[in-house]
């Protein structure tokens, strides 16, 4: 039952409308990284909005914002197999 309950989470529609509200918070902040003079405070902000802890490190911000948009392919992939 636990497995059936997990499933409807998944299902749900504010579950897929929380992966679409974080894939756009996560377009922002890619826009933001991928400028040639991005501006702090905006990367600080995108990152807070979509969960991610702040580094003032350029790669390791875009290594966690690959990872965040990774994990969020998964768990898609994941519900299309629980289909």
């Amino acid at each position: 039952m636990s497995k059936e309950r997990t499933r409807q989470d998944t299902l749900s529609p504010r579950r897929i409308g929380d992966s679409v509200v974080q894939l756009q918070r996560l377009e922002i902040l890619v826009d933001e990284l991928i400028k040639d003079a991005p501006r702090e405070e905006k990367i600080r902000e995108s990152m807070e909005a979509a969960g991610l802890d702040y580094t003032a490190d350029p790669i390791a911000r875009m290594t966690c914002v690959l990872a965040a948009l990774d994990d969020i392919r998964a768990r898609e992939r994941a519900t299309e197999k629980d289909v």
